[in-house]
């Protein structure tokens, strides 16, 4: 979601949501600087605080300003420990893989490479 503001740093137009092309369109602006910011990142991303500037001149002709924005996933983070089952305690050497689950796949998440009793993941 995105505010729409004028070089005064007024809200012109707030609630701006992109459509199913990832575009939002404005309509009868004044001639002016502008700028918007993204106000609610979607599902998964960072927000971009990011300041996108443009500027609708004065035209006789329709002439449509262009600027884009993107978003970065976000990202976490996982620790896993490895230790045996018998007495807890912590094992080193241990290799592992990560993988990505996929939509409609069983896929593992974690395929361990080296036989030990047991593992756990804090």
């Amino acid at each position: 979601m995105f505010s729409l503001y004028d070089a005064n740093g007024e809200v012109v137009k707030s609630g701006l949501t992109t459509d199913t092309n990832g575009k939002i369109k404005v309509s009868d602006l004044k001639p002016g600087e502008y700028y918007f910011q993204e106000t609610t990142a979607p599902a998964g991303y960072e927000l971009n605080q990011q300041k996108v500037n443009f500027v609708v001149e004065f035209q006789s002709t329709v002439k449509v300003a262009q600027v884009a924005v993107e978003n970065m996933e976000k990202s976490g983070s996982v620790v896993l420990t490895k230790t045996d089952g018998d007495n807890g305690k912590v094992l080193s050497g241990a290799k592992f893989s990560l993988y990505k689950k996929m939509e409609q796949s069983l896929n593992l998440i974690w395929k361990l490479m080296l036989k030990v009793k047991s593992w756990s993941m804090i």
